[in-house]
C-alpha cells in the first residue's frame, strides 16, 4: 500500500497554463478553489475512489496524473487523492487495518468517519508511528498540516520538493504530450 503522488497535483492553479486549467475544469470538475484546496474545498474527484468514476473520467485522470495503467491508476488515485477515505474497513486486508489502528482507528471509527484524537495534531506533534502510518495513506507533512490548519497544502510545498516515485515533469508537458499537442 505504498504509492507516491504525482507532484504536479500540488502545483497551484495559477501556475498552470490555460490548456491545463481548461482540461481540469471541463473534464474533471476542478476550479481554482478545489484545485488549490482553499478553505478545505476538495473536488468530488478527490472524495471518491477511482472505481466509482466513469471510464472517461478514469482516462482523464490517467492523462493528468498517472501512467495510464488502469490498475496502477486506481491504486495511485485512491492513495494520493482519496487517501482511502471512500473504503470501508472490511475492504482493507489485515496489514492495512493495522495501519489504520496505528492512526487510532477501529472499525467503528473508520466506517463512521469519526475524528481520532491524534489526527487533530500538526504533523510535527504526531508520534513517529502515526507519521509512518499516515505516509502509508500517502500523506506528507505539507498535506497533513495544510488540511489540519485550514491553509492550503499548495502553499506549503517548497519549490524543490520531490517525492520518491513522483512525476517530476510539469503538468502541462505531461498533458500536452499525452494529448499530442507537442512534437
Amino acid at each position: 500500500m505504498c504509492y507516491y503522488c504525482p507532484l504536479s497535483r500540488y502545483c497551484s492553479w495559477e501556475s498552470q497554463v490555460d490548456v491545463t486549467t481548461s482540461f481540469l475544469a471541463e473534464n474533471l470538475g476542478y476550479n481554482q478553489l478545489s484545485w488549490n484546496l482553499e478553505g478545505g474545498t476538495r473536488s468530488d474527484i478527490e472524495m471518491y475512489s477511482f472505481d466509482t468514476f466513469s471510464n472517461d473520467t478514469q482516462n482523464d485522470l490517467g492523462v493528468l496524473f498517472y501512467d495510464g495503467d488502469q490498475h496502477d491508476d486506481e491504486d495511485q488515485h485512491d492513495c494520493c487523492l482519496n487517501h482511502y477515505e471512500w473504503y470501508d474497513w472490511v475492504e482493507f486486508d489485515e496489514e492495512d487495518q493495522e495501519i489504520l489502528v496505528a492512526l487510532g482507528y477501529d472499525q467503528a471509527a473508520w466506517d463512521n468517519d469519526l475524528v481520532v484524537e491524534d489526527l487533530e495534531k500538526p504533523w510535527k506533534r504526531l508520534p513517529d508511528s502515526v507519521q509512518e502510518a499516515a505516509r502509508e495513506l500517502c500523506y506528507t507533512e505539507e498535506i497533513w498540516d495544510g488540511w489540519e490548519d485550514g491553509d492550503k497544502p499548495i502553499n506549503k510545498w517548497k519549490d524543490d520538493t520531490e517525492l520518491p516515485g513522483s512525476y517530476s515533469k510539469s503538468l502541462f508537458v505531461t498533458l500536452a504530450a499525452r494529448l499530442k499537442l507537442l512534437p
